[in-house]
């Protein structure tokens, strides 16, 4: 089965939604590396599960107290849903690990539920499928991705919008950032295939997919962009490449050299510039004014995009439990 078969059959039959519950528990390895993880040197923090093992921990992180009135989804309007949808991004070494765990932390203490979505590629990788080597192999790999991604999106934000909560969905990397892994003509050869996708087989699979998928679709679908910036621009000094653990505590292998993680920070950021709430957190501060200014972002988008979800979430904070 091809890595094309594989995004397709994962997406029909609801992968992308069962994976939130082993996701963190799994090890993490990069899709921009080119080597495997060893697995003498994973140290991980906390007790890895398997593979179909619940977490219940993650099943129940964070509710707000009182729920809102369900609204309905418009599959075919992205911008049009009640809840708050933030890609956060960056380049390699830049602290999202540990950034996605405060901002659910945080933002669960200000009433919203919050899901943390898992980056795309790495349940590939965790699957034992290969890193590509050819031109060809990469542009299979690249819009699978999206294929994926695109399914996860649109199956977690029903889900979440059913549970008439005022909710935050964080994913770990969005459709943009391939297009900062490919060339222009690659990255619109991907907007065509996700355009087409499925489309012969769409009676059995309503939904999953969508005709006329363009970049600026692909932007309306997140109220926000949040991009952490590597920590070779202006903290060189805690830049970790090799076999290294994240900031998480996952083991992973990283080969950028600080150059080049320079260059695929700035590929990053290009690739969402677009975006009307693009923000860049840079390094200037300590790693927990990092983390602080993550959350301040998050939640302001969340303030602006949906004010009546903010106040329905702040109205919670004083219930009673």
């Amino acid at each position: 089965m091809g890595i094309r078969d594989i995004a397709l059959a994962a997406a029909a039959s609801a992968m992308a939604a069962a994976s939130l519950t082993y996701w963190l528990m799994l090890p993490r390895r990069r899709h921009s590396s080119p080597k495997e993880n060893n697995p003498k040197e994973e140290e991980p923090l906390s007790p890895r599960l398997g593979l179909h093992d619940l977490n219940p921990i993650l099943q129940t992180a964070g509710r707000a107290k009182e729920p809102r009135v369900a609204k309905r989804y418009f599959r075919n309007q992205p911008n049009k849903t009640h809840v708050i949808r933030i890609a956060l991004t960056g380049g390699p070494c830049a602290g999202k690990s540990s950034a996605l765990n405060y901002v659910r932390q945080r933002a669960t203490a200000a009433g919203f539920d919050v899901y943390c979505a898992p980056e795309v590629a790495t349940l590939f990788l965790n699957s034992g499928v290969g890193y590509p080597k050819s031109a060809e192999q990469q542009y299979t790999f690249q819009s699978s991705i999206c294929i994926l991604q695109l399914a996860l999106e649109r199956t977690l934000t029903t889900i979440v919008q059913g549970t008439g909560r005022p909710s935050i969905i964080i994913y770990d990397r969005g459709i943009l950032d391939t297009k900062g892994y490919v060339d222009n003509d690659t990255w619109q050869r991907i907007l065509s295939e996700l355009s087409t996708s499925g489309a012969t087989d769409a009676a059995e699979r309503p939904g999953l997919f969508t005709m006329g998928v363009t970049e600026d679709y692909v932007l309306k679908r997140y109220d926000g962009v949040v991009h952490l910036v590597t920590a070779a621009e202006g903290a060189q000094e805690f830049y970790k490449s090799g076999q290294v653990t994240d900031d998480s505590g996952a083991a992973v292998v990283r080969v950028e050299t600080l150059q080049e993680a320079l260059t695929l920070d700035h590929k990053m950021r290009k690739a969402w510039c677009a975006h009307p709430h693009h923000n860049v957190i840079g390094n200037e501060g300590s790693f927990q004014d990092k983390l602080n200014a993550t959350v301040q972002v998050i939640l302001k988008l969340a303030d602006e995009t949906h004010p009546a979800e903010c106040q329905r979430a702040r109205k919670s904070m004083y219930q009673p439990a």
